[in-house]
């Protein structure tokens, strides 16, 4: 369940209606993947900025890094973790193309080709629907793109590239991988709950 302003008091519930029935009933808060879009407004920086002032910090506050809950509650991020993402799934487009985890939508960091679709039509369908589209902006850049081959799902999950990857996120440099610098997957993120006036 994606835990919104919304679905807040449903909580319970969900975890009452599904526990016994599935494997595993999880909740997680909302975040923004493909848009312009911050869930905090300026009033939320304004006080973050406060916060840190106080404590006296002198930094400009990073809108990604504010974790605002249902309940309104305000979180600081305050480190990185690995991804369970990169341990866990692949993604893979309606064209063919693999990507290392759903948080890089658009496939800016591509790790492989299960169809030759993926690099001889699919940017094209991509870039139709961005144009279409009235939240996501403008295709993100490309900036790892493997050789145009298609490959086994099997091989692309224990290549030398993204076995890289992994050692880097556990290494604790997550913040190296480009595509993870910005990432908004909280789980990434160690966060620290600040008292700030709304």
């Amino acid at each position: 369940m994606i835990i919104t302003e919304e679905s807040a008091d449903e909580i319970d519930s969900f975890h009452q209606l599904f526990t016994g029935i599935v494997d595993d009933v999880s909740t997680k808060a909302y975040s923004e993947r493909g848009g312009d879009m911050s869930e905090c407004d300026s009033s939320i920086l304004q006080a973050v900025e406060k916060h840190f002032e106080k404590q006296g910090e002198d930094f400009t506050v990073d809108p990604t890094r504010i974790w605002l809950t249902s309940d309104k509650r305000v979180f600081y991020a305050t480190g990185r973790l690995p991804c369970q993402q990169l341990f866990q799934r692949l993604v893979i487009t309606y064209d063919g193309r693999v990507h290392m985890c759903c948080y890089d939508w658009a496939g800016s960091h591509t790790i492989g080709f299960v169809d030759e679709r993926a690099y001889t039509s699919g940017d094209r369908a991509l870039k139709e629907a961005v144009a279409k589209s009235s939240t996501i902006t403008k295709v993100p850049e490309r900036i790892f793109e493997p050789e145009c081959t298609v490959q086994h799902l099997r091989d692309i999950w224990n290549s030398a590239h993204l076995r890289s990857i992994r050692h880097t996120h556990c290494q604790g440099e997550v913040n190296q991988v480009i595509p993870c610098r910005d990432c908004n997957f909280r789980d990434t993120y160690t966060w620290e709950e600040i008292e700030v006036s709304l």
